[in-house]
C-alpha cells in the first residue's frame, strides 16, 4: 500500500520521512520525486507493510513538513485501507453482462481480420475489447483481494452470479482453490483440457495486464505476481506434479498440445526440470506421460549434458524399471542423435582449424 504526502520541506531527506512514520506502521520503502533543477524534495510515496487502524497525530511529525493535515491524512489512510471491504459489500465489481465473452470473442475476430486492411476499424474494436477488459479486470481485482484478506464468503457468492461467463468460471476455480487449496482435485477438473477451454485460459493473462498502459505497472493483482494468471495457474499444477497427483501429471502434459510461444517453452522448461530432478515420479506416471503426442517437442530443450544426466538418474532408481527406462531413452534418441551429430561437426571443424594454424 503507498501514501501519498504531499508539499514536504525542501531539506527533508528520505530517511526523515521514515523515521517519523514508521511508529504507524513498518516501512518499506520511501521513494522521493524531486526538483530536476535544484533537487528541492516535492513529493513522497510512503510504502507501507502493516496499516495501523487509526493515526494519531505525532509530535514532531509537522516539522517535516511545510504544511500537513493529518486529519485529510487519516481519512486518506483509512479509505485506503476499508477499499476492500467496501468494494466486497458493494458487490458491484462481482456483476457481468450476459454474452459479455461471446462478444469479446467476435470483436476479437473482427479485430484481428481489419488490423491490415483497415487500421481505423481495427483501432475502434480494440477500445471496445479493452471496455470490456476493464469489466473483467476489475472482477478479477476484487476476487484477488477478497483472497488476500481469506474472505471465502465474498468469492462464493460472487462467483455463485456469475457461472454463465466461461472466463469469469475459470477465474473464480483458481481464486476458490489457492485460498487455502483444501481442493486440488476440482482445481484440476476445472483446469483447461481442450481448445476452447484453453483460448479463454490464455485470456486470463491479456485482461491481469490490460491496465497496464492506463495505471501503470503496479495494476497486476497480488495473488498473480509476478508473472500473471496463466503463469501462475501453470505453476499450481506443476507443484501438484511434483506431488505425484496422477490427474495433474494427466492435465499437465496436456499443455504441451495446446501451449505455444513464451508458454510452450515455460511447459518445456518445467518437464525438463520433471525428468531430470523428479524420475521417480516420471517412472510411476510413465503411461500417462508416454501417450501425450507432443512429448517429443519437449525433448528439443534437452541437452546432451541433460539426457546424460537422466540416463545417470534413471539406472540408479531400479533394474526392474529396465522397460520404462529404455523407453523413456527412446522418447529423446532422435534429440541425441542430432546433439551428437553436432557434437561431431564442432569437433572436425575445431580439429580443421588447428591443423591450419
Amino acid at each position: 500500500m503507498e501514501i501519498y504526502a504531499d508539499n514536504p520541506a525542501y531539506q527533508v531527506a528520505e530517511a526523515d520521512l521514515c523515521q517519523a512514520f514508521e511508529a504507524f506502521g513498518k516501512i518499506e520503502s520511501v521513494s522521493l520525486i524531486r526538483n530536476k533543477y535544484n533537487g528541492a524534495s516535492k513529493k513522497r510515496f510512503i510504502e507501507r507493510i502493516q496499516l495501523l487502524a487509526a493515526v494519531k497525530r505525532k509530535p514532531g511529525i509537522k516539522h517535516y513538513f511545510q504544511k500537513i493535515n493529518v486529519g485529510l491524512l487519516l481519512i486518506v489512510i483509512l479509505i485506503v485501507w476499508l477499499n476492500p471491504i467496501m468494494a466486497f459489500s458493494a458487490g458491484s465489481k462481482c456483476r457481468l453482462e450476459r454474452e459479455m465473452y461471446e462478444k469479446r470473442k467476435l470483436l476479437k475476430t473482427e479485430y484481428y481480420r481489419n488490423r491490415e486492411k483497415n487500421q481505423e476499424l481495427a483501432g475502434k474494436l480494440q477500445k471496445q475489447i479493452k471496455a470490456i477488459d476493464r469489466k473483467y479486470y476489475w472482477f478479477m481485482r476484487s476476487l484477488c483481494e477478497a483472497y488476500d484478506i481469506n474472505n471465502t464468503k465474498f468469492i462464493n457468492e460472487c462467483c455463485k452470479e456469475t457461472g454463465f461467463d466461461p472466463i469469469a468460471v475459470q477465474i473464480c476455480n483458481q481464486a476458490a482453490y489457492l485460498t487455502g487449496r483444501k481442493n486440488p482435485e476440482v482445481f484440476i477438473a476445472a483446469f483447461p483440457a481442450n481448445s476452447d477451454e484453453f483460448a479463454v485460459f490464455w485470456m486470463q493473462d491479456e485482461i491481469a495486464f490490460s491496465r497496464q498502459s492506463d495505471l501503470g505497472m503496479r495494476t497486476l493483482p497480488e495473488l498473480y505476481l509476478p508473472n500473471g494468471p496463466v503463469y501462475k495457474n501453470i505453476d499450481e499444477l506443476f507443484l501438484l506434479v511434483k506431488e505425484n497427483n496422477k490427474k495433474a501429471v494427466e492435465k499437465y502434459f496436456g499443455l504441451l498440445v495446446f501451449a505455444d510461444g513464451c508458454y510452450a517453452e515455460y511447459v518445456c522448461d518445467q518437464v525438463k526440470d520433471l525428468f531430470l530432478n523428479y524420475p521417480k515420479i516420471v517412472l510411476a506416471n510413465w503411461e500417462e506421460i508416454k501417450a501425450n503426442k507432443a512429448l517429443v517437442r519437449s525433448s528439443a530443450y534437452f541437452s546432451a549434458e541433460d539426457i546424460r544426466k537422466i540416463e545417470h538418474n534413471f539406472k540408479s532408481i531400479s533394474q526392474e524399471e529396465n522397460r520404462k527406462f529404455e523407453e523413456i531413452l527412446s522418447v529423446f534418441n532422435i534429440t541425441r542423435k542430432v546433439l551428437h551429430s553436432l557434437e561431431n561437426q564442432n569437433s572436425r571443424r575445431k580439429h580443421k582449424q588447428d591443423n591450419s594454424r
